[in-house]
């Protein structure tokens, strides 16, 4: 027999649990929505700062193009200014990196150690430095050699050795620090150093260690 009035009527308990269904996935379904718009404007915001990036990328390695020709042709004047532009504008690509090096390297020429040191080690503050994290430690090395700082010079020397991955590098970079370490007058120190060196018949500095361990040697 069919049901009629209130008897057809669900349970106020099935009602209730209906409306809260919907309810639920009425907020679920708005929940979503607002992630998927957050994840897209996420998603958007990334491509445009990666296209800006590499837009920024691309303006500091033309900006550079000029300064490194006059530099390698030896035109430290030429190249000084514009150096200098491309490091202030550009300083966290990896062109702007390469010319703080550069600048460095004329600062140095000038006999403006401090200054070329301190430029380095901005650079190394770089979201670029990351590659040339080595070699930059290593020319703050020799502005400090330069500068008659030679316990310094040697820790950077160090450092850089203790940076770099490739071998030959690494061993190139503890023959500085050896050499800065002789002049500190910190000879046993030096020593330790071109023995190891020494020792590797592969390093590219085993002759010259061999040679300054038997002139250190002498001195006693």
């Amino acid at each position: 027999m069919t049901k009629t009035g209130d008897a057809a009527k669900p349970p106020m308990d099935l009602e209730l649990h209906a409306e809260s269904l919907l309810d639920t996935i009425q907020t679920k379904r708005r929940e979503i929505t607002i992630g998927a718009v957050v994840i897209a404007v996420l998603v958007g915001g990334f491509l445009l700062w990666q296209q800006q990036k590499r837009a920024n990328e691309e303006k500091a390695e033309l900006a550079l193009a000029n300064p490194a020709s006059a530099f390698f042709q030896g035109n430290a004047a030429l190249a000084k200014g514009d150096l200098q532009k491309l490091v202030d504008r550009y300083p966290d690509t990896p062109a702007g990196v390469q010319g703080a090096m550069m600048l460095a390297q004329v600062q140095f020429q000038d006999g403006k150690f401090d200054e070329g040191v301190k430029t380095l080690q901005k650079a190394q503050g770089s979201s670029a430095a990351g590659p040339f994290d080595a070699p930059i430690q290593a020319l703050i090395g020799e502005g400090l050699l330069d500068g008659k700082k030679y316990v310094e010079a040697a820790k950077a020397f160090q450092d850089a050795a203790a940076k770099t991955s490739f071998a030959a590098d690494k061993d190139v970079y503890k023959a500085d620090a050896a050499r800065a370490l002789t002049l500190a007058g910190k000879v046993e120190e030096a020593k330790k150093l071109w023995m190891e060196l020494s020792a590797n018949r592969e390093s590219p500095v085993n002759a010259e260690a061999r040679v300054r361990l038997g002139e250190l040697e002498g001195k006693k």
